[in-house]
């Protein structure tokens, strides 16, 4: 199964499913029926030995909306999944312009060490904020962390 996924232009965002088998299968991608290379830059494909894989848009573009197609292949046979990836303007078109703000302020989080952690505090305004996200007031920077246009933040 692949979960469709939306984002704020320019913001990044992840479109992620699970596959078993055995052998695991192979992920290759179609974006709206055609064949889609991740360039392994601004878009990334991964695939994990628990079997869960995705694209990583670091940084979405309007051209990136559209149905993606996860084809999994082994010898044992094929099998499709899709999951839309909706992007949407950072300004709401008839809304009136308003200061950026949080729905909810961030409570403490504990997680055990080795596991994922997420942390998600909404943000609001028009047009869509852009934010960063600072550990002990230093910006983070690291290939694990993901930021979300919604104001999540992912550490894998």
């Amino acid at each position: 199964m692949l979960r469709s996924a939306k984002a704020v232009e320019g913001s990044p965002v992840k479109l992620e499913g699970k596959v078993t088998g055995h052998p695991m299968p192979d992920i290759r991608w179609l974006k709206n029926d055609e064949e889609f290379v991740p360039d392994g830059k601004r878009v990334k494909a991964y695939a994990n030995p628990d079997g869960t894989f995705g694209l990583l848009f670091e940084a979405t573009e309007a051209g990136d909306k559209g149905a993606y197609t996860a084809v999994a292949t082994s010898a044992e046979g094929e099998a499709r999944c899709t999951g839309q990836v909706a992007i949407r303007t950072r300004m709401k078109e008839g809304v009136d312009k308003t200061l950026p703000s949080f729905a909810r302020p961030m409570g403490d989080v504990a997680v055990d060490e080795g596991q994922k952690l997420r942390i998600t505090t909404p943000i609001r305004g028009n047009p869509v904020p852009t934010f960063s996200w600072t550990k002990d007031g230093k910006p983070i920077d690291d290939d694990r962390v993901h930021f979300f246009s919604d104001g999540e933040l992912v550490s894998t």
